[in-house]
């Protein structure tokens, strides 16, 4: 049986959490790309940067527990500036 956890922070997550996640069973983990909070100011290249960290050095450091990362993107039409 694949137990998945649906909703986590990659970047926060630490190689603890990450073992004490394979040790409950967990085989999947589902990350999202945050944006940041209104009326913090960043850049273009900030949020490439942290998208390539996301699909590229996190996935490869979850696959180090034996867990598959997976990165989804949600599309807010509205803009708030």
């Amino acid at each position: 049986m694949r137990l998945i956890e649906p909703h986590v922070r990659l970047e926060t997550l630490t190689a603890d959490n990450l073992m004490h996640m394979w040790m409950a069973g967990i085989t999947d983990i589902i990350g999202h790309v945050w944006y940041p909070p209104l009326g913090v100011k960043i850049t273009n290249q900030t949020l490439i940067d942290f998208f390539e960290r996301l699909t590229g050095f996190e996935p490869i450091r979850a696959n180090q527990y034996l867990l598959n990362a997976y990165v989804t993107l949600g599309i807010n039409p509205f803009s708030y500036y």
